[in-house]
């Protein structure tokens, strides 16, 4: 069982010595534009006047004071840090200390913050010094474009396309919030799925995190958790699996699945001839 907090509201964008007001989903070209700061960067030729934007860092805060026991979750164990989406190179403090770094704008991002409160700031480091730090470790890497996308984790089309301006932008682009919870949480669920003729296998691997107080509680709690099954159901199929340590792996079969294919041939998939 859980507790979420989701935090939307209350973000400030830091420019220069001034805190702008954020939006969470969103980026700095948003909140830049909003505040007044830029020009519309899809109007006329302003895209080149706002290019600057992608080679400054950026700092993103909000303060967790406000929230009081949401802050920490008094009734949990446990408070977690969960960050759908950072674009891209980002340090994390909470006040004041280290929380975590992130390099991947497609991943999610979750770090222990049980029992710390205080202003919360995102760092983001500019996409092109990132890229710049990458390239000196690989070497060079090769590119259609001009724009040092194959360095970095991060949406390429953000540094330009044939159908799209170059506007390299950063921020907290997916949802934030904090998670409460006590003894453990489902972890991950890793789907591998085959098909052998025309019946589709399905093995779930599923991993279970567990509070460190939880992992030390009376044996009765441990045997109990130990003793768990875990379910999965799908098309009318279902398996069930004893909890081995922290993993489960269940297998299900799908008879007659049927496929999917990149374009609808009559329902059928796609075939290829020759002729003489």
């Amino acid at each position: 069982m859980k507790d979420v907090t989701q935090l939307a509201e209350g973000w400030s964008l830091r420019h220069g010595r001034e805190l702008l007001e954020a939006t969470v989903p969103g980026c700095v070209h948003t909140d830049l534009l909003a505040a007044g700061v830029i020009p519309d960067p899809f109007t006329g030729l302003n895209e080149t006047e706002v290019a600057w934007v992608g080679r400054r860092a950026w700092t993103y805060v909000r303060d967790l004071g406000d929230l009081g026991d949401l802050a920490h979750g008094s009734a949990h164990e446990r408070t977690d840090l969960v960050l759908d989406g950072l674009d891209t190179a980002a340090h994390l403090t909470l006040g004041g200390r280290p929380v975590g770094t992130t390099r991947n704008m497609h991943r999610r991002h979750r770090f222990d913050v049980t029992g710390r409160t205080g202003p919360l700031e995102i760092r983001f480091a500019s996409a092109y010094d990132e890229a710049a730090a990458v390239r000196a470790v690989t070497g060079e890497r090769p590119n259609v474009y001009p724009e040092p996308s194959q360095y970095i984790r991060k949406m390429a089309c953000g540094f330009g396309w044939d159908w799209g301006p170059t506007l390299v932008t950063a921020g907290i682009w997916r949802p934030v919030r904090l998670e409460h919870w006590s003894t453990a949480r489902i972890a991950r669920v890793r789907p591998l799925v085959t098909v052998d003729e025309g019946t589709g296998r399905v093995e779930v691997r599923l991993e279970v995190e567990r509070t460190a107080r939880g992992r030390g509680r009376a044996l009765r709690a441990e045997a109990r958790l130990a003793g768990a099954r875990a379910e999965a159901r799908l098309a009318g199929a279902r398996a069930e699996a004893l909890l081995t340590g922290d993993e489960a792996v269940l297998h299900l079969e799908v008879p007659d699945a049927r496929l999917w294919w990149p374009a609808d041939t009559a329902n059928s998939p796609c075939t290829t001839s020759t002729s003489p």
